[in-house]
């Protein structure tokens, strides 16, 4: 508003007057005012109205990684709860960088928020945010607890799941059962290695060290690397547990050194039926935690005062064939994963007959598939870089006509295009 005052070169009264339709102003003030207010890139409706009410209909929200399936689905479910309320909603990807997480956070608070939805790196130092609590900001945070802060918080029962997730294997004849945690996110990787370790005690198994490893999310080599090395134990194990999708997937690459044996993962993810066998988990449900996130969130911002508040949500089990399978009679041997489909159409696997299939756009399951999946893909990295370069040079200044910038697309080779036809009709 001062800023608007300012350069319309009139008082703040006489801004209230004009954009909240009240008392006699000149129509050259009016004008100036407006002109302003178009200038400063206000929308002057919704600039009345924030003056007016005292709120900016708007709310923000930080994940590390908007790229995730995970966030992609909780950040969907804020977004549909704040369309409902005639809310807009910022969003931004903080990455898994700590220092990159608080600088963007700092600049999202510069923007007028009515409240605050977080998920950050647990390294990063986010001690800036206890002031905007305690000058009533709303703010919830998602998936960790806030570190040091007072603030609310909606999390996942991680050990509950973890430990099911053992209780699973344990009553399919194991004991014997390795536990692969992710290295990023200590919180939830801590939390579900003490679950694993509380599954293992409730079934009356000892815990061995050996057994445990921490792994890049997504290093396939690490993983086959640290399942060779359980091996050449005495006993070696006979199931595994990990503890968030990427490692799942991660391991799966590695599925010749898994030798068959069972598998349970920690957060599903959408080809996990796709595999063979299918994957089993233990899913977390993004789109109700993102709910309940917004709904706390939203009660804050309608008045509602009282302690922090907690939401614990819970898990399900989704047995699907790997996690279901006895322990081995002989040592593990190779073994190699099959997949019957991809989305619609290898889901008609066997109508296929055996035929050759390019599918457009990159999946990251298709070099697990049985035969990898050939794809013509796409590279969004590229297109995203293409787009904001474009972007940032009109702003910098760059006119002329329309730019129209086409990307092309590779042919990745891996097996399933590469069949010749049969000999006979299917």
């Amino acid at each position: 508003m001062k800023d608007v005052a300012a350069l319309a070169g009139v008082g703040l009264s006489t801004v209230s007057r004009v954009v909240s339709e009240r008392g006699v102003v000149s129509a050259t003030k009016v004008r100036a005012v407006e002109s302003a207010i178009a200038q400063l890139g206000f929308r002057r409706n919704d600039f009345a109205r924030n003056l007016r009410t005292g709120t900016a209909e708007t709310i923000g929200v930080v994940v590390t990684r908007i790229s995730d399936p995970f966030y992609s689905s909780l950040v969907s479910a804020i977004e549909e709860r704040a369309q409902q309320r005639d809310m807009l909603a910022l969003v931004a990807s903080a990455t898994d960088d700590a220092r990159e997480a608080e600088r963007i956070v700092g600049r999202l608070l510069g923007r007028r928020l009515d409240g605050l939805v977080i998920v950050v790196p647990e390294d990063a130092d986010v001690s800036f945010l206890q002031r905007e609590i305690d000058d009533g900001l709303p703010l919830v945070f998602v998936d960790r607890p806030s570190p040091g802060l007072t603030a609310d918080e909606v999390v996942v029962d991680n050990r509950s799941g973890a430990a099911a997730g053992v209780a699973h294997l344990v009553a399919h004849g194991h004991h014997r059962i390795a536990c692969f945690a992710h290295a990023t996110g200590s919180y939830t990787a801590g939390e579900r290695i003490a679950g694993y370790r509380a599954g293992l005690e409730a079934a009356g198994i000892a815990a061995d060290d050996d057994l445990i490893v921490t792994v890049d999310d997504d290093d396939p080599e690490a993983c086959r690397n640290a399942v060779r090395a359980m091996d050449a134990l005495r006993e070696p194990p006979t199931a595994f547990l990990t503890t968030n999708s990427r490692t799942t997937k991660s391991l799966l690459t590695a599925a010749p050194a898994l030798g068959g044996r069972a598998l349970v993962g920690f957060d599903d993810f959408d080809t996990a039926p796709l595999m063979t066998p299918p994957t089993t988990t233990i899913a977390q449900d993004p789109a109700h935690i993102g709910e309940a996130a917004a709904d706390l969130l939203f009660a804050r911002i309608d008045g509602l005062t009282g302690p922090v508040r907690r939401g614990t949500l819970g898990t399900r089990g989704g047995p699907r064939g790997s996690g279901e399978g006895a322990p081995p009679s002989r040592p593990p041997g190779a073994a190699h994963i099959v997949a019957r489909s991809w989305r619609s159409l290898l889901t008609a696997a066997p109508a296929l007959g055996g035929r050759a299939l390019v599918g457009f756009d990159a999946f990251d399951t298709a070099p697990l598939m049985t035969p990898p999946t050939t794809t013509t893909a796409q590279d969004p990295a590229h297109i995203g870089g293409a787009a904001a370069d474009l972007l940032f040079a009109r702003i910098d200044g760059l006119t002329g006509p329309v730019r129209r910038v086409t990307l092309g697309t590779r042919v990745v080779p891996r097996g399933s295009g590469e069949v010749a036809p049969p000999s006979r009709t299917p």
